[in-house]
């Protein structure tokens, strides 16, 4: 191809794919490819050389698709409005679980603290007890 054909379009990366209904990635590839031809222009950037068949083709095919990609948008959108707010859901609800949980372990705990604290009593009730019971002379003699 050469650049003074008049049905070549020289266009930078960016301005290509968006013509042609491509990512910048794609254009490069196809560059790399031999699908397309680049040139390097005098301030240093990548030209893409474009004949005007391949922009028509994809204007042309751009706006055919034009109502069914805003269709596939809009419910693409529902999907992620679904999928964000089913996501804050279940964020919310295992706070609420995890908060459950912890309130749990925090009874346990003090059952457990206050049943050692009730074995503890009942073993000097029973020290007690056991020197109430032995002989007053005993109890005398040992002090």
């Amino acid at each position: 191809m050469s650049e003074h054909e008049p049905n070549i379009i020289t266009l930078p990366i960016a301005e290509a794919a968006a013509a042609l209904g491509l990512s910048s990635e794609a254009v490069r590839t196809r560059i790399k490819r031999g699908r397309l031809e680049a040139r390097r222009g005098n301030d240093g950037r990548t030209l893409v050389l474009v004949p005007r068949s391949q922009l028509e083709a994809a204007s042309q095919h751009g706006s055919d698709d034009d109502g069914t990609a805003f269709e596939a948008t809009s419910v693409l959108k529902e999907q992620l409005d679904r999928a964000l707010s089913e996501r804050d859901q279940a964020r919310s609800d295992m706070e609420v679980w995890r908060t459950r949980a912890e309130e749990e372990r925090l009874g346990r705990v003090r059952a457990e603290t206050e049943r050692d604290a009730a074995r503890s009593e009942q073993k000097l009730i029973e020290r007690e007890l056991e020197r109430a019971r032995r002989p007053w002379w005993r109890r005398l003699i040992e002090g």
